[in-house]
């Protein structure tokens, strides 16, 4: 009868055994090396003495995989879910290529390592015990790594952070005006009420008053329309700037309340 070792767990771990079994086939070309059978609420993954060593590699590998997994859908979910959907999938990319690095394959190799050792001592191994202590701080390094990571992006993160709590007060808010015109001048913006009449000074008077004048002009712009919260927002000007950074956050602060049109527009209107 063939040696084997057995990793053991309260748990049914026939998920464990079949990525084992696939991972021997597809990488050794080796079969029939792996066995499951269940004891008094035990259940046992058994395999072969003389290839442990290999089916030790695809146990790290599962342990890294799905801890990067679990890191990206319960450690970092609910930030994630407030982000737009390019940033969120930009984010979930880095970190699944950071789990193929080479500081995620230096922590596999010493979840291998570690799980190989007990191989030498006892051919009963508790996975439970394993996870829990011997694999802990591999574990703990790992998510380190994936923090890093996500903090990389902290920059826009916070920007998110921001526009949610601007976006709340703003639809807590009531329209205190009908219209606003809003018309680009080089770097400089312009205001017009429904009416056609400018109120670039009266707006720009009021802002100031509140906030000093220490802000640029995309720092105006939005201030302005945040303390006039108008029910329409217009916004004219050229083509090319259709996709500067503050007519998006406006866009995702007011939502369908923004209309964007072509500079000449705006003239053709007056």
């Amino acid at each position: 009868m063939d040696e084997v070792i057995s990793l053991k767990s309260k748990d049914k771990l026939d998920y464990l055994a079949i990525i084992i079994e696939i991972y021997l086939l597809e990488e050794y070309c080796i079969t029939d090396a792996v066995d499951t059978n269940e004891y008094d609420n035990v259940y046992f993954i058994n395999i072969k003495k003389e290839y442990f060593d290999k089916a030790a590699e695809a146990v790290s590998e599962w342990i890294v995989r799905s801890f990067g997994v679990f890191f990206i859908l319960d450690v970092i979910d609910e930030e994630l879910n407030r982000l737009p959907a390019y940033l969120k999938y930009e984010i979930i990319n880095c970190i699944s290529e950071k789990l193929y690095s080479k500081e995620a394959e230096d922590i596999t190799a010493k979840i291998k390592q570690l799980l190989f050792d007990f191989s030498a001592d006892a051919s009963i191994i508790s996975y439970d015990g394993f996870m829990m202590f011997s694999a802990g701080k591999s574990i703990i390094s790992l998510y380190g790594i994936l923090y890093k990571v996500f903090n990389e992006f902290e920059t826009e993160l916070e920007y998110n952070r921001i526009v949610d709590l601007l976006r709340l007060y703003i639809e807590s808010e009531a329209f205190l005006s009908t219209e606003l015109n809003v018309i680009t001048n080089n770097d400089e913006y312009l205001f017009y009420d429904e009416n056609g009449e400018n109120i670039t000074n009266q707006c720009k008077t009021e802002f100031i008053s509140e906030f000093g004048n220490n802000m640029d002009s995309d720092d105006i712009l939005l201030g302005v329309i945040i303390q006039r919260l108008p029910r329409r927002i217009n916004i004219y000007c050229e083509k090319s700037a259709n996709f500067k950074n503050i007519f998006i956050t406006i866009k995702e602060l007011f939502g369908n309340r923004v209309f964007i049109f072509d500079l000449s527009e705006f003239v053709t209107k007056l």
